[in-house]
């Protein structure tokens, strides 16, 4: 997980600018009603945010047509982030603007292209959140699929890591480590340092965090593409030209995002006593 910056709007400055997209002005009149509601949905989601909390703030299994605030359904204020923010002008600004953020790089798991927009909480259950910017965090579709569309943790323990809310110790820890397996073709295997500086509780949330978005085989898979050119390069050159390489590249190169899968990589490979000898192959 990447710790970004939170976007500078908030919830009232958003609903603001979706409500001026619309053309429906019964429903305009409507959803001006929920200004001040949704002033208190925001400070609400703050504050819980800010105490890791997030997980307990209740939700209700409503239907589309069902009232979710005074006389405005969930199907309305999903609709106003879906017709409003992602497809009209001044709230797509915001909704790009979130998305710069990340540097297009997704938070949640930090390989994939950030190019859609998760909301943490998701808007299936949590409608009266849909344009909340706290909320609204940039991801890749991988971490954002509709699979996920209506989690929500059941515990504080089971919480991803916010990108907005959660810093250190998160990114200050090494808490995602790799080690080389032998196999054929030989592999690298990623997971979560139990032994690390980081309460149980914190261990619970990362090791969620870790599952959820399947990091394991996801940074595998970046891995075995890494060791294919690798074992290029070893081909063209020499092993002996290969560590020469790596050893600069993690001079030079790691650290860039804390909890890395090529940080953790660079560790195992160089910390492997077989790997590093000359007369390896990858074989």
């Amino acid at each position: 997980m990447r710790h970004i910056d939170r976007p500078s709007e908030t919830g009232e400055d958003l609903f603001n600018l979706c409500l001026e997209s619309l053309t429906d002005e019964d429903l305009k009149t409507r959803l001006k009603e929920l200004i001040p509601r949704v002033k208190l949905e925001d400070e609400k989601y703050f504050n819980h945010a800010e105490s890791k909390t997030l997980s307990t703030m209740s939700w209700k299994s409503l239907n589309g047509d069902d009232l979710v605030i005074k006389q405005v359904t969930k199907k309305e204020l999903v609709q106003l982030y879906r017709q409003q923010m992602v497809n009209n002008k001044n709230p797509s600004i915001v909704y790009n603007k979130i998305i710069k953020l990340s540097d297009f790089v997704c938070p949640f798991c930090t390989i994939g292209e950030a190019n859609t927009i998760e909301h943490y909480l998701p808007k299936s259950k949590y409608p009266e959140l849909a344009v909340i910017p706290n909320n609204l965090i940039a991801s890749c579709k991988n971490c954002n699929p509709g699979k996920k569309g209506s989690r929500v943790a059941v515990s504080i323990d089971k919480q991803w890591l916010h990108p907005y809310f959660d810093d250190e110790p998160f990114t200050t820890t090494q808490w995602i480590i790799a080690k080389v397996v032998h196999d054929t073709p030989m592999r690298v295997a990623f997971s979560i340092d139990l032994e690390c500086e980081l309460s149980q509780h914190e261990l619970n949330r990362v090791q969620t965090h870790f599952t959820d978005f399947n990091l394991a085989q996801r940074f595998a898979t970046k891995a075995d593409q890494q060791i294919a050119k690798f074992k290029s390069i070893a081909k063209k050159h020499s092993h002996e030209h290969l560590i020469k390489h790596l050893k600069s590249v993690v001079l030079y190169e790691s650290g860039y995002v804390f909890n890395s899968w090529e940080d953790a990589m660079y560790q195992a490979l160089m910390s492997d006593d077989d790997f590093c000898k000359s007369s390896f192959s990858f074989v």
